[in-house]
């Protein structure tokens, strides 16, 4: 008998218990959407790089690592063969949708700022046949170039895409935004850079 006294007793205390740590929990998810949800859609912030863990990446207001790659045709391209313009460097992959979204966008940009802004596509690790194709139905005219061994991708360190740098006229890296950028993100950056001033 006093063992279902017991019983009745300590169920209550059980889902009491139960239902504090399930609130706790919805508590610490709501929070942290609500940190994340801030982040994604604040203005433009400089020195996001140096979240990534490694002595090895490029750092925001340092020189831009210069590097190499076939574009769409078979030509050699250069970071530095831009210097003078701003670059808005994006690593991208046909099978990301974030990297749909925005890529109008860039085309939008390139079309309006041709002479001040380069916008230079690194397409990760997929073939040429893949990517004309993307392209074309996207009617994207900027640079596209093929990171065929994903060794640029490494180089600047990035875990995700997309990803995009945006480089100063002289080469230096002023921002990093990992994710999707909107429209108003992008105008924000290169507002900062006085390209849309």
């Amino acid at each position: 008998m006093d063992t279902d006294v017991n019983k009745s007793k300590s169920t209550p205390c059980i889902i009491i218990s139960v239902g504090i740590l399930i609130g706790m929990g919805l508590g610490a998810l709501f929070i942290s959407g609500l940190v994340l949800a801030t982040n994604s859609f604040s203005q433009p912030k400089t020195g996001m790089i140096e979240e990534v863990d490694s002595g090895d990446a490029p750092q925001v207001n340092t020189p831009a690592p210069d590097f190499e790659l076939d574009n769409l045709t078979g030509e050699i391209k250069h970071l530095s063969d831009y210097q003078g313009r701003v670059v808005v460097l994006n690593f991208w992959a046909t099978w990301c949708g974030p990297c749909t979204y925005e890529m109008p966008f860039f085309q939008e940009i390139y079309e309006s700022y041709e002479s001040e802004i380069a916008v230079l596509a690194v397409n990760n690790q997929e073939s040429v046949d893949r990517v004309n194709p993307f392209v074309e139905e996207l009617g994207l005219t900027y640079e596209i170039m093929m990171d065929n061994d994903g060794g640029v991708a490494m180089q600047y360190q990035v875990l995700g895409f997309p990803t995009t740098y945006f480089i100063d006229p002289n080469g230096i890296i002023k921002f990093l935004h990992v994710g999707v950028l909107t429209e108003e993100q992008l105008d924000g950056y290169l507002n900062l850079l006085g390209v849309l001033e």
